[in-house]
């Protein structure tokens, strides 16, 4: 399965991504946009950006995020695969190793399959654990620490969505 999908064309949510650039506004690196000035949405993907970021950055990530399943092709709207998600799954966090290793300081990547499911809304940011910790007591491990550490909470559970204090219904 490719990653490159939704880049490649398979997938064609540049209209959509477009559009939530006008409505996010964000705050791109410099030097991302530089190097994409005909298409800065490109610098909201994360092999992208990264690589101009300079400070310390936390990332939270569901390793079976939903949408991003489905604009890479491997999600319901495809014709959902566990195996392919999982596939996925290990393939993202290769990437996540490649592209953001020295920029991100601090991470939690519970094997949840969902899209904000960890949002302040719900409970998830304190009920969904990897490795002994939630989300909230991370965030308060790198408020103290995020200068001086590098830590990264990867569930390494080994299956599709099978961290079992994860907020929401596997697929």
């Amino acid at each position: 399965m490719s990653l490159v999908l939704f880049i490649t064309g398979t997938c064609n949510y540049e209209g959509v991504f477009q559009s939530g650039v006008e409505y996010w506004k964000p705050d791109y690196p410099s030097g991302c946009l530089d190097e994409n000035p005909h298409k800065p949405w490109l610098c909201l993907f994360g092999n992208y950006s990264f690589p101009h970021h300079t400070t310390p950055t936390f990332v939270i990530q569901n390793l079976f995020d939903y949408t991003q399943l489905d604009t890479d092709g491997a999600g319901v709207l495809h014709g959902f695969d566990q195996e392919a998600a999982v596939e996925y799954a290990l393939a993202c966090k290769d990437l996540f190793h490649e592209y953001s290793i020295p920029v991100i300081n601090f991470g939690f990547f519970p094997s949840c399959y969902g899209h904000n499911n960890l949002a302040a809304s719900n409970d998830g940011w304190v009920t969904t654990v990897v490795h002994g910790h939630s989300l909230r007591s991370v965030i308060d491990i790198w408020f103290e620490t995020y200068i001086s550490e590098t830590q990264i909470y990867w569930d390494d559970c080994e299956g599709y969505a099978c961290n079992p204090t994860c907020v929401g219904e596997a697929i």
